[in-house]
């Protein structure tokens, strides 16, 4: 999110923070301060299209909220939030969650093979 060394944060206050990112970091910073107590799923992504990264050459390409107690991850691809795929470490499956025509669930094949982004985005 940041492409500053977090190191040369030490002892500073996080408003100083200089550096591409910076300004991402310090909304990061200040959303968590306010939403600690009661952080969410729904709270990870509002974040995370807040700090998106507006530079055209170099935009965000896929967003995650981690849900560790339950083995999930919440995946956005180019910046759409309004698609959001749930891939459930418990089962190895990536389903669509919010935002499709269709439900979809695809097992995730273990090994050498993989799921491409590429693969989802045909699904979108």
């Amino acid at each position: 999110m940041t492409n500053f060394p977090i190191g040369s944060m030490a002892g500073k206050a996080y408003v100083e923070a200089q550096g591409k990112g910076s300004d991402r970091y310090v909304i990061c910073h200040e959303y968590l301060d306010r939403h600690a107590s009661h952080f969410n799923v729904e709270n990870g992504f509002e974040l995370l299209s807040k700090c998106l990264n507006p530079d055209p050459q170099y935009p965000t390409a896929c967003s995650m909220v981690f849900d560790p107690q339950n083995r999930t991850v919440y995946i956005v691809l180019k910046r759409n939030f309004s698609k959001i795929w749930k891939l459930s470490m418990e089962n190895n499956q990536i389903e669509t969650w919010r935002g499709f025509k269709k439900d979809l669930k695809i097992s995730i094949p273990i090994g050498d093979q993989s799921l491409l982004a590429s693969g989802l985005l045909n699904h979108s």
